[in-house]
């Protein structure tokens, strides 16, 4: 274990950059994801309107 004011080892800082960048891909996914069923719901409002 490393007290607060220790610098972080090289292996920590790959570890969390790779953490990192999955969880970017993750939220891209989600964004897209979200993207996709606003469509779909702003279509379907169109749809049921008219």
């Amino acid at each position: 274990m490393r007290s607060d004011d220790e610098q972080p080892t090289e292996e920590a800082i790959v570890r969390l950059v790779k953490k990192l960048q999955e969880q970017f891909e993750k939220s891209t996914q989600l964004d897209a994801n979200i993207r996709k069923n606003l469509e779909e719901l702003i279509k379907n409002h169109k749809e049921a309107s008219q």
